[in-house]
């Protein structure tokens, strides 16, 4: 990783972006553990590790999302990835690998007892990917589970403020993440926010860039260049923050 010059330019951090986390995803603890620290030199507010990615080359292969087919090697992972850093480590991952193992409440505690800060949760299970709609009572659960006292973070279908307000009143999350949605409407959680708080807009969502201003800001993400769209609203650079893991991954 530290010869990866296209994975180090990833790691720039503006002031004006803070708070940021930096996230991590791979199958082998001891690498995992020294990308931790190579992120932790760059010093974000948190390191987050990705324990939800349903994609075939990353799942398949033991990481992402297929962590959840071996969760005592997923809880040694964050564990020894929380003692080698300083700065809070939280995890992102799904309900379980697929329909007949929702293992979430599990997982959940777990991550918790070996040091993770917050758990974001995505309401699918991994052989689901993207298909269908997200299930956000697991997630509720989990939050609703006495032992939890980490803060839990919802996410899946979150594309309007409406779904943000639901999410807090309704499952009582303690955040929302927003993700497919903000892709060429990058002001969308912002609307969610306003309508969260009673702030001024009153949750109107702004209307989303068109489709060449989308492509534009795709690909500046997948190559790492810093963007600015000249659209409504301030939007501030776009620099990817996942951070790939090697050896044997790919």
């Amino acid at each position: 990783m530290r010869s990866i010059n296209k994975t180090v330019k990833k790691l720039t951090i503006e002031e004006s972006e803070r708070p940021v986390t930096i996230q991590i995803y791979g199958r082998f603890i001891d690498s995992m553990v020294e990308a931790a620290k190579i992120v932790e030199e760059v010093q974000p507010d948190f390191i987050d590790i990705n324990f939800g990615c349903p994609v075939k080359r990353v799942a398949a292969k033991g990481a992402g999302a297929g962590m959840l087919r071996d969760v005592p090697l997923m809880g040694e992972m964050a564990k020894q990835i929380v003692q080698a850093v300083k700065i809070p480590v939280t995890a992102k991952t799904r309900l379980g690998w697929d329909c007949e193992n929702i293992i979430i409440d599990d997982v959940a505690e777990r991550l918790q007892d070996v040091g993770i800060s917050a758990l974001a949760i995505h309401g699918r299970t991994r052989s689901q990917m993207y298909k269908g709609e997200a299930d956000w009572e697991p997630i509720a659960r989990v939050k609703q589970n006495p032992r939890i006292k980490i803060p839990i973070i919802g996410n899946g279908d979150i594309d309007s403020p409406q779904k943000v307000k639901e999410a807090f009143e309704r499952y009582g999350v303690d955040g929302v993440m927003i993700g497919r949605a903000v892709r060429g409407n990058p002001w969308a959680a912002r609307a969610g926010r306003e309508l969260r708080y009673g702030h001024a807009g009153n949750g109107e969502a702004r209307r989303p860039a068109a489709s060449g201003h989308r492509l534009r800001m795709d690909r500046a993400v997948l190559s790492g260049t810093p963007f600015r769209f000249a659209g409504p609203g301030p939007v501030r650079p776009v620099h990817p923050r996942g951070v790939p893991v090697p050896r044997g991954l790919v």
